[in-house]
């Protein structure tokens, strides 16, 4: 799967939450990686949630 984003989002979202998303799209890289939209209320875009394992480790990343 390619998966493309913006460096400067990137760039952003290391800073403020001290991971880069090429670091979040390995999570598509667990065969059993969950992906779901999420409900709440406000939102006023699509968002979808990806739960899966990175080194063994569960990471839960956030998709707008």
């Amino acid at each position: 799967m390619l998966i493309e984003f913006d460096t400067a989002k990137d760039a952003a979202n290391l800073a403020k939450h001290g991971i880069s998303l090429a670091f979040g799209a390995r999570l598509f890289d667990d065969e059993g990686h969950i992906f779901t939209p999420t409900i709440r209320e406000g939102d006023e875009e699509d968002r979808f949630k990806l739960i899966g394992m990175v080194d063994g480790k569960l990471y839960t990343a956030i998709h707008v």
